[in-house]
């Protein structure tokens, strides 16, 4: 066999053995409401899927969270978690720091029905634009995957 028809066999090859391997470590995205969905609060979520399992947490966004600030006004926090979350038995937790420390975010969540939905918990406490001290308080949420996704 010439070393041009070797070489394109070995492509083929690599290809075809390429394609189940990506579709074994998917990522998936999820939406949904946070804190019942009040003043549009939503969170936007990227899990990263091995074997139809989740093992990681990529991304994690919250927007319009309402929480309180000093002086009896409320203020509204958003954001990205700050870096990936490992997820075991299909939960994850972890706290992390935003504005060079002068901000808490605590998430905490888990996947359900054949890692299609998710639920959790999220706070965030600190200064965030336009208030000092904002607290949102330990807030719910959940998230699914879109529809044609799973």
């Amino acid at each position: 066999m010439s070393k041009k028809p070797l070489g394109l066999l070995v492509g083929c090859l690599v290809v075809a053995l390429a394609f189940p391997a990506l579709a074994l470590a998917l990522r998936r995205t999820y939406f949904g409401p946070a804190a019942g969905g009040v003043n549009n609060a939503g969170v936007e979520i990227s899990a990263r899927l091995s074997h139809g399992k989740p093992v990681k947490v990529k991304r994690l966004e919250w927007h319009n969270v309402v929480g309180s600030c000093a002086g009896g006004r409320s203020g509204a926090s958003t954001g990205e978690f700050p870096s990936a979350i490992k997820v075991k038995h299909r939960s994850f937790s972890a706290t992390g720091h935003l504005n060079s420390g002068r901000t808490t975010v605590t998430v905490s969540g888990s996947f359900k029905h054949h890692a299609t939905k998710m639920a959790g918990k999220l706070r965030i406490h600190g200064t965030v634009p336009g208030c000092a001290s904002l607290d949102t308080g330990t807030v719910s949420w959940t998230a699914k995957q879109p529809a044609g996704e799973h």
